[in-house]
């Protein structure tokens, strides 16, 4: 769903113009940007051409290769005359295909793709006319980055519980989605929603964004879980939580008796603390709504998952990882004794 960033875009190019000339009264050199910089973050017509409405994701981990073999079928709308377009994907994943169906198509056929260090080109044999549902399959494997210092310095976050048990978490807001999933990477195009079906090992659960429509156990181990929104959403707030989940259930009523769902994942250990410590949500809420409004993704639920790195603003699935201590691990930084934790 592309949106308006006019004002927006003013006011970065405000501030990118102030640091630029800061830098630049610094060391006396002008900030120097390469093609991948202008590629990433720069709207070209292989971009703006289209228009992204849904994403399903079709993933198989391996934890102990840290690895994933992966699917990804893009929905969208042709807004312009194309011959070509932009994706991403970062380079050290391996992209295997992309399949083309055409509206009202229903076969697809092979296309013809080029990589660009972390962005792909895929042609058309024709130039093809504004219009809707559109579809491409694309497939693509590899080792996805190991974040270095999540969330900040994002990618996967491999790790163990105190149980031995696999704990995964994924964060890419810095760094883009584009480094485990391909898309369109840039914030200008939401999709109207996405969904996420990943198979796992099956004594661990997967947490994703929005709400579960599907979770099914093979026998052999293996189990694969599915979970969608109902709402746009940025490309990196996709996220992947899997562990050793208990959920413990909730629900907050507004004083116009709407209801919303609140749903915690904890280590299954921590869910005795979790349920005294996430007592925070519902006074939290009450005071959002009174200065902000209600909590915007009502359908979606509000969730909160632990995860193995501090946390991140994951739609409707917030990362959680301060260990139930108050402030930011423990600290106050508000200097005026505010010790509620920041969920």
């Amino acid at each position: 769903m592309v949106k308006s960033f006019h004002q927006i875009g003013l006011f970065l190019a405000f501030l990118l113009i102030t640091a630029s000339a800061h830098g630049q009264l610094l060391d006396g050199k002008p900030e120097r940007f390469t093609r991948q910089d202008s590629l990433r973050g720069a709207l070209r017509p292989e971009r703006t051409c289209f228009d992204v409405r849904h994403y399903a994701l079709d993933l198989d981990l391996n934890f102990e290769k840290q690895y994933l073999d992966g699917a990804v079928k893009m929905t969208f709308d042709i807004v312009e005359p194309t011959k070509r377009m932009q994706l991403d994907l970062f380079e050290n994943m391996e992209l295997v295909d992309v399949l083309y169906e055409s509206p009202g198509h229903g076969h697809s056929h092979a296309m013809a793709f080029e990589r660009e260090g972390n962005a792909f080109f895929v042609s058309f044999p024709h130039i093809v006319q504004p219009s809707k549902n559109h579809v491409f399959y694309i497939s693509y494997r590899g080792k996805p980055i190991v974040a270095k210092n999540a969330p900040w310095d994002g990618g996967f976050t491999w790790s163990e519980d105190d149980n031995g048990l696999p704990w995964l978490g994924v964060s890419c807001e810095g760094i883009g989605a584009s480094l485990w999933w391909p898309n369109k990477d840039h914030l200008s195009d939401e999709p109207d929603s996405i969904s996420v079906r990943v198979t796992y090992p099956e004594e661990i659960t997967f947490v994703g964004n929005g709400n579960m429509v599907e979770d099914i156990f093979y026998g052999d181990g293996r189990r694969s879980t599915t979970y969608a929104t109902s709402y746009p959403i940025n490309n990196y707030n996709v996220t992947l939580n899997i562990g050793d989940y208990v959920h413990i259930e909730d629900e907050y009523a507004y004083p116009d008796g709407d209801k919303l769902a609140l749903d915690y994942y904890v280590l299954s250990y921590n869910q005795a603390k979790a349920k005294e410590h996430f007592g925070q949500v519902k006074p939290m809420l009450e005071c959002f709504d009174q200065y902000l409004g209600k909590y915007p993704f009502m359908e979606d639920g509000f969730a909160l998952v632990e995860t193995p790195y501090l946390g991140m603003e994951h739609q409707g699935a917030i990362a959680y990882g301060n260990d139930y201590l108050p402030g930011y691990r423990e600290s106050d930084y508000s200097m005026i004794g505010l010790d509620f934790d920041y969920i």
